[in-house]
Protein backbone atom coordinates (compact mmCIF):
# COMPACT_ATOMS: atom_id res chain seq x y z
CA UNK A 1 0.00 0.00 0.00
CA UNK A 2 1.19 3.36 -1.17
CA UNK A 3 -1.24 5.70 0.43
CA UNK A 4 -3.76 5.72 2.87
CA UNK A 5 -6.75 8.05 3.50
CA UNK A 6 -7.61 9.52 6.92
CA UNK A 7 -9.20 6.83 7.89
CA UNK A 8 -6.24 4.54 7.35
CA UNK A 9 -7.95 2.85 4.47
CA UNK A 10 -6.00 2.21 1.37
CA UNK A 11 -5.80 5.10 -0.96
CA UNK A 12 -2.90 3.74 -3.18
CA UNK A 13 -1.93 0.57 -3.70
CA UNK A 14 0.53 -0.99 -5.97
CA UNK A 15 1.44 -4.70 -7.17
CA UNK A 16 4.07 -6.18 -8.99
CA UNK A 17 3.03 -8.18 -12.05
CA UNK A 18 5.77 -9.16 -14.31
CA UNK A 19 8.07 -6.60 -15.68
CA UNK A 20 5.59 -3.70 -14.88
CA UNK A 21 3.62 -2.78 -11.76
CA UNK A 22 -0.16 -1.97 -11.27
CA UNK A 23 -1.34 0.75 -9.64
CA UNK A 24 -4.60 1.24 -8.76
CA UNK A 25 -5.88 5.02 -6.88
CA UNK A 26 -9.25 4.99 -4.54
CA UNK A 27 -9.56 8.87 -6.84
CA UNK A 28 -8.63 10.24 -9.88
CA UNK A 29 -5.49 11.72 -10.31
CA UNK A 30 -5.99 13.71 -12.79
CA UNK A 31 -9.20 15.55 -11.74
CA UNK A 32 -7.45 15.72 -8.43
CA UNK A 33 -4.73 17.77 -10.12
CA UNK A 34 -7.46 19.98 -11.84
CA UNK A 35 -8.87 20.90 -9.21
CA UNK A 36 -5.95 21.58 -7.09
CA UNK A 37 -3.46 22.16 -9.33
CA UNK A 38 -1.44 20.62 -6.64
CA UNK A 39 2.01 20.17 -8.45
CA UNK A 40 2.84 17.48 -6.04
CA UNK A 41 0.04 15.40 -7.91
CA UNK A 42 1.59 16.03 -11.27
CA UNK A 43 5.45 14.75 -10.15
CA UNK A 44 3.92 12.23 -9.01
CA UNK A 45 1.77 11.21 -12.17
CA UNK A 46 5.23 12.05 -14.30
CA UNK A 47 7.30 9.67 -11.39
CA UNK A 48 4.80 6.44 -12.10
CA UNK A 49 5.03 7.32 -16.25
CA UNK A 50 8.50 7.79 -16.40
CA UNK A 51 8.84 4.60 -14.88
CA UNK A 52 6.48 2.84 -17.20
CA UNK A 53 8.96 4.22 -19.85
CA UNK A 54 6.05 6.97 -21.03
CA UNK A 55 7.80 9.91 -21.94
CA UNK A 56 5.83 13.01 -23.01
CA UNK A 57 6.17 13.93 -27.01
CA UNK A 58 7.37 17.53 -26.24
CA UNK A 59 8.59 19.11 -23.61
CA UNK A 60 8.27 22.75 -22.77
CA UNK A 61 11.90 24.17 -22.03
CA UNK A 62 11.40 28.11 -21.49
CA UNK A 63 7.48 30.08 -20.62
CA UNK A 64 5.37 28.97 -17.82
CA UNK A 65 1.87 27.68 -18.32
CA UNK A 66 2.38 26.42 -21.98
CA UNK A 67 0.66 23.29 -23.31
CA UNK A 68 1.66 21.17 -26.14
CA UNK A 69 -0.50 19.82 -28.03
CA UNK A 70 0.46 17.43 -31.06
CA UNK A 71 -2.77 16.04 -33.38
CA UNK A 72 -1.29 13.47 -36.38
CA UNK A 73 -2.70 14.07 -39.94
CA UNK A 74 -4.49 11.33 -42.27
CA UNK A 75 -0.65 11.89 -44.52
CA UNK A 76 0.91 10.73 -41.32
CA UNK A 77 2.54 14.53 -40.48
CA UNK A 78 1.86 16.29 -37.72
CA UNK A 79 0.29 19.58 -36.34
CA UNK A 80 1.57 20.88 -33.06
CA UNK A 81 -0.18 23.70 -31.22
CA UNK A 82 1.53 26.00 -28.64
CA UNK A 83 -0.97 27.09 -25.80
CA UNK A 84 0.05 30.51 -23.78
CA UNK A 85 -2.41 29.64 -20.98
CA UNK A 86 -0.81 32.86 -18.79
CA UNK A 87 -2.77 36.30 -19.44
CA UNK A 88 1.10 37.91 -20.28
CA UNK A 89 2.64 37.57 -23.59
CA UNK A 90 6.07 35.64 -22.77
CA UNK A 91 8.90 33.68 -24.54
CA UNK A 92 8.25 29.77 -25.31
CA UNK A 93 9.87 26.86 -26.93
CA UNK A 94 8.93 23.85 -26.62
CA UNK A 95 11.17 20.65 -27.73
CA UNK A 96 9.95 17.40 -29.28
CA UNK A 97 10.95 14.17 -27.49
CA UNK A 98 12.16 12.29 -30.61
CA UNK A 99 14.34 12.76 -33.52
CA UNK A 100 14.47 15.95 -35.25
CA UNK A 101 11.21 17.94 -36.77
CA UNK A 102 12.45 18.14 -40.65
CA UNK A 103 10.09 20.12 -42.08
CA UNK A 104 8.39 22.86 -40.46
CA UNK A 105 5.48 25.34 -41.78
CA UNK A 106 3.95 28.12 -39.47
CA UNK A 107 0.04 28.34 -39.61
CA UNK A 108 -2.27 30.70 -38.48
CA UNK A 109 -2.02 34.12 -37.19
CA UNK A 110 1.32 33.35 -35.18
CA UNK A 111 2.86 32.25 -38.23
CA UNK A 112 5.42 34.93 -38.44
CA UNK A 113 6.76 34.40 -34.99
CA UNK A 114 7.52 30.90 -35.06
CA UNK A 115 10.97 29.38 -35.51
CA UNK A 116 12.70 26.27 -35.44
CA UNK A 117 16.10 24.81 -33.98
CA UNK A 118 16.85 21.06 -34.56
CA UNK A 119 13.88 19.65 -32.23
CA UNK A 120 12.86 23.04 -31.03
CA UNK A 121 10.31 25.08 -31.64
CA UNK A 122 10.29 28.83 -30.85
CA UNK A 123 7.76 31.60 -30.78
CA UNK A 124 6.70 34.60 -28.48
CA UNK A 125 3.41 33.96 -27.81
CA UNK A 126 0.44 36.90 -27.16
CA UNK A 127 -1.32 36.75 -23.96
CA UNK A 128 -3.72 33.41 -23.77
CA UNK A 129 -2.35 32.56 -27.49
CA UNK A 130 -2.28 29.77 -29.79
CA UNK A 131 0.59 28.97 -32.15
CA UNK A 132 0.55 26.26 -34.90
CA UNK A 133 3.22 24.15 -36.89
CA UNK A 134 2.72 22.02 -39.40
CA UNK A 135 5.50 18.83 -39.13
CA UNK A 136 6.57 16.45 -41.24
CA UNK A 137 5.15 15.13 -44.43
CA UNK A 138 2.22 17.44 -45.25
CA UNK A 139 4.05 20.79 -45.44
CA UNK A 140 3.16 22.87 -47.96
CA UNK A 141 0.15 20.99 -49.03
Amino acid sequence: MKGRWEDRSAAVVEHDCGKGKAVYCGFSPGLCYRMTEDRGILRWMRKLAAGAGVVPAWNVTKGKDVVVQELETQDGGRLVFLFNMRDASQEVEARAAHGKLGSVESIGPSARKLSVAGRTLKTRMEPLGVACARVGSNVGK
